[in-house]
């Protein structure tokens, strides 16, 4: 698939008119594996809920829902915490990330990646894991992580977490609207069949009328895939063989779960 140069224009011209928002999903954190830390996408996660809860069951918000039932909300988020590395270093695509100098870095990660990575470059980003912080908010620039974190005890995970997400987080939703109905957006770290992505792509579509440009960088193309993620207003582009120094070929470094 030739890369195709428009796409990346609109990308860098978002940049460079500060209208550039990046998504990242769990693929992202993958690149700050180690031999001794590793990070599970969320279908590694929910096998082995699965094997805990002696269950055969596919739908990956109703193992969730069910491991909670069964075990508990303390058991739930002690197990999630044992399979997720919370303090890992941050890797050359988070360095790239930030040098893409984006508006809002929003993510659906609960590890702390992104956060020690602002930390560590003296970016200027206010964190936002909550509606609370959202409201004490002063920073034009932020990070969102709209799934919630660990230290502020509301994590979306479950089956209840996504019903009740209106509920839960009124204010970070009305501001993910707002984002998405008037910024660029660029999608890293998700694969074709990330379930992440697949909610997000039809919250997308029911939310948000006005439609700006919205890209999903892969390293190869699956045309059937695309054409779904196209038809919720998400374009796929491959970013192989890039040459352009402008994009700082971060591209390059996703990959798919």
């Amino acid at each position: 698939m030739q890369f195709n140069q428009a796409h990346i224009n609109t990308i860098i011209n978002a940049r460079n008119n500060d209208n550039l928002v990046v998504f990242v999903g769990a693929g992202v954190s993958k690149f700050s594996e180690t031999n001794s830390l590793n990070f599970p996408f969320w279908g590694d996660i929910i096998n082995v809920l699965k094997k805990d809860l002696d269950t055969e069951e596919s739908d990956y918000l109703k193992v969730a829902q069910l491991y909670y039932l069964q075990f508990g909300e303390y058991s739930l988020y002690e197990k999630l915490k044992s399979l997720i590395p919370l303090h890992a270093s941050s890797s050359e695509i988070h360095e790239r990330i930030f040098e893409l100098n984006p508006k809002y870095v929003i993510t659906t990660n609960w590890d702390n990646i992104l956060e020690n990575t602002i930390e560590q470059n003296g970016h200027i980003y206010d964190i936002i894991k909550s509606d609370a912080d959202l409201v004490k908010s002063i920073l034009p620039r932020k990070l969102l992580k709209v799934h919630g974190d660990f230290s502020s005890h509301n994590i979306v995970f479950k089956e209840d977490d996504y019903l009740q997400y209106s509920d839960n987080f009124p204010l970070v939703e009305n501001f993910l609207r707002h984002i998405l109905s008037s910024y660029t957006i660029l999608f890293l770290g998700y694969s074709y069949s990330d379930y992440d992505l697949k909610i997000i792509s039809k919250w997308i579509e029911r939310r948000s009328n006005i439609a700006p440009p919205r890209f999903i960088l892969s390293i190869s193309e699956n045309v059937i895939e695309s054409m779904y993620l196209k038809s919720h207003g998400i374009q796929s582009v491959s970013p192989i063989a890039i040459d352009n120094e402008k994009f700082l070929n971060i591209g390059m470094y996703t990959r798919h779960s």
